[in-house]
């Protein structure tokens, strides 16, 4: 019988088993024949990927040399990361060709390829939107054998990844405008433009140069001394009202002492802008919080809109959160990051992502009522050991 035509690859393996290849012809190519069989529709593969050194002044790389991201070219690189499951950044203004190349490798490198999905990945996935030192703490089988925790810094952290609360009920009037209150104006609820969903707050002015527009007054509890705070609403000026100056006041009320409060004022544009009061409460025994807005040399039958009413407890303003009736909250990793632990993630695996405060131990302790709530807080957060 004549010797068969089997693929390369197959003879490879028919002479690695020489040996054994006794008197195969005699055998009408019986061991030939099942090492075409087991491995002979690997050539394919093997075809494509194998180095050709013969072809070419420097051989044909075939596709290890686009899978490699050391070997790749810069034109391949963007390619290269979606292979991998990762989205690379584009090239910033004033960047070079060779910086950039130098930034995707050592993104691909790090996050990507067959390191996907280890710890390692995982904490680079995180740290391509931080700033600062980068600190992440992972920490694996933290309920069980399935499950991760993950955490950031606030303060390293984009403030679309924060946790936050709308504190105010009805911050976007989808509904009505219960809750507000006006001087020298009125308040309705309107469709004719709207920042968030279908309605705003059309306010209009019916006493000039004295109007004021109140939110509710949110209630705080707890030691009150030394937390942050942030308030914002968004406001639609348009005709006279535009180059106008607004203020924003923040006003934190109850206790023993007389009401304090910050103002920052704006030069009102012509659209949607948002306007943003930040406060940490000076005293400790405060039981609510209220913004309210007025805008200077206002003039009778002038008009604005009103949308996104927001007080939430964090050192700077977050994106809004929708309230129509009740609070509503926001878990950490709502921007980018949450996205890009998914895209590292091995398949199965779950996990909790958390941007924690950069607090001190005084401002644990001035949150602590008992030294045990104080043990407890110091625990979780003082002590969070990390990655840079």
């Amino acid at each position: 019988m004549a010797r068969p035509v089997v693929s390369p690859i197959s003879e490879q393996m028919y002479e690695g088993l020489y040996p054994l290849a006794f008197e195969d012809e005699a055998h009408n190519w019986a061991l030939l024949h099942f090492c075409e069989a087991f491995i002979g529709s690997l050539q394919d593969v093997e075809d494509v990927a194998r180095d050709d050194l013969n072809v070419g002044a420097f051989g044909a790389p075939g596709w290890s040399g686009v899978l490699d991201v050391d070997r790749a070219p810069y034109e391949g690189l963007p390619w290269l990361g979606q292979f991998v499951g990762l989205t690379t950044p584009a090239r910033m203004i004033g960047e070079t060709e060779a910086a950039h190349d130098a930034r995707l490798r050592g993104y691909i490198r790090a996050t990507g390829g067959f390191n996907r999905g280890t710890p390692a990945s995982i904490i680079g996935a995180v740290q391509q939107f931080l700033t600062g030192s980068k600190s992440v703490m992972l920490t694996e089988r933290d309920s069980s054998a399935y499950h991760f925790d993950i955490r950031s810094r606030l303060g390293q952290t984009p403030v679309e990844d924060w946790p936050a609360t709308n504190l105010i009920t009805n911050g976007g009037f989808e509904t009505n405008v219960t809750g507000y209150s006006v001087t020298a104006a009125t308040l309705a609820r309107s469709t004719a433009q709207q920042r968030f969903d279908a309605a705003s707050a059309l306010y209009t002015i019916t006493t000039g140069g004295a109007d004021s527009f109140f939110s509710p007054t949110v209630t705080i509890s707890g030691s009150t001394a030394g937390r942050k705070y942030a308030s914002s609403v968004w406001v639609y000026a348009s005709g006279t009202t535009v180059g106008k100056t607004i203020r924003l006041g923040f006003r934190e009320t109850g206790g023993a002492a007389a009401l304090n409060e910050v103002i920052t004022s704006t030069v009102l544009v012509n659209g949607w802008q948002r306007l943003i009061t930040l406060k940490t409460i000076i005293q400790n025994d405060r039981t609510g919080l209220l913004f309210w807005v007025s805008l200077d040399s206002s003039v009778t039958g002038q008009t604005l809109y009103f949308d996104g009413a927001q007080i939430e407890e964090n050192a700077l303003a977050t994106p809004y959160i929708e309230t129509n009736g009740s609070t509503a909250s926001r878990i950490s990793g709502m921007g980018n990051i949450r996205k890009a632990i998914d895209a590292q993630k091995p398949a199965g695996l779950q996990y909790l992502y958390t941007a924690i405060p950069d607090w001190t131990y005084d401002d644990l302790d001035a949150r602590a009522a008992t030294y045990n709530a104080l043990e407890a807080l110091y625990s979780t957060y003082d002590q969070m050991e990390v990655h840079p």
